[in-house]
């Protein structure tokens, strides 16, 4: 069954990401992987990084037969991280 609608899947080459971007290309969508690399540099303890995930949705992708993309958002990840910290300072300020 083909729908001719394309549909874009956030792949983090993880289950979840790969199941729904399976099922969605048996449905008939045109299905284009992207992964999101938000981090720059992980946590010392952190055993899985983002060149091993995104080679993960590759392989998700190759498996599809479909496209994917990397794009960097490490700018937003900053952000993010700088409001989680202010949100921090503020709760543990509290009297």
């Amino acid at each position: 069954m083909k729908n001719n609608k394309k549909v874009i899947v956030g792949i983090s080459g993880g289950v979840d990401s790969s199941v729904c971007a399976f099922t969605l290309k048996q449905a008939g969508f045109d299905v284009k992987g992207i992964f999101m690399k938000n981090w720059t540099n992980p946590a010392p303890n952190i055993k899985c990084t983002s060149e091993e995930d995104f080679k993960d949705a590759e392989e998700v992708c190759d498996q599809l037969d479909k496209p994917i993309r990397q794009t960097f958002l490490v700018s937003i990840g900053k952000s993010f991280q700088s409001f989680l910290s202010d949100h921090n300072e503020r709760i543990n300020s509290q009297p």
